[in-house]
C-alpha cells in the first residue's frame, strides 16, 4: 500500500504533509437508540466533507446498535475530531480501542470516510492485513479481527 497525503484545504496535493507522522485511533461505541440509515447518512455525508480539509482518512462501521470506526491523520485533527465524537449525542460509551502514533503510511488512503456493512468489515479487514505493510497496522487489525472472533463485539456480525 502507497502512501498517500491529504489534500490541501484547496483539494490540490499537500506537499508538507509528505514528512508528519500519523495518529491512528480504533474506536467503538453505542449508538443512540434513536440511530437510523438518515442518521447514517448525514453522519458519512458530513464526514467526507469535512475530514479530507483536516486531512483524516478512514472507516465506519455500523450495526447492531454499535459504531466502530477508524480514523487516521495528523495528530491535532484527529484528537480534535474524537473530543466531537465524544459529545455527539449520536454517541454513547466511547471506547478507545487502539491507538498508533508515529507511522508515515495510511491504512486507508484513499478513503475519505468509508462505511463498511458489519457483514464485510472481516473480509475487509483480512484483505488490509494481507496489505498491511507497517506492523503497527497489522497489530490493530489483528487485534479487530480478534475482537469480532472472540464476540466482543457482540452487536457487529462478522
Amino acid at each position: 500500500m502507497t502512501a498517500t497525503n491529504p489534500p490541501a484545504r484547496d483539494g490540490t496535493a499537500n506537499p508538507d504533509s509528505a514528512t508528519e507522522l500519523l495518529y491512528s485511533v480504533l474506536y467503538c461505541s453505542h449508538a443512540s437508540p434513536t440511530m437510523d440509515e438518515a442518521g447514517m447518512a448525514e453522519i458519512i455525508e458530513t464526514s467526507r466533507r469535512n475530514n479530507p480539509a483536516c486531512g483524516i482518512t478512514g472507516l465506519l462501521v455500523y450495526g447492531g446498535g454499535m459504531f466502530l470506526q477508524w480514523l487516521e491523520g495528523p495528530r491535532e485533527p484527529v484528537t480534535a475530531l474524537m473530543a466531537t465524537l465524544a459529545a455527539d449525542p449520536r454517541h454513547d460509551a466511547i471506547v478507545r480501542l487502539y491507538a498508533i502514533e508515529g507511522v508515515r503510511e495510511r491504512l486507508f488512503p484513499d478513503w475519505d470516510m468509508e462505511q463498511v456493512e458489519p457483514e464485510d468489515i472481516r473480509e475487509l479487514l483480512l484483505d488490509q492485513l494481507g496489505m498491511a505493510g507497517n506492523v503497527k497496522h497489522a497489530e490493530a487489525i489483528s487485534l479487530l479481527l480478534q475482537l469480532l472472533e472472540t464476540g466482543a463485539l457482540a452487536g457487529m456480525k462478522a
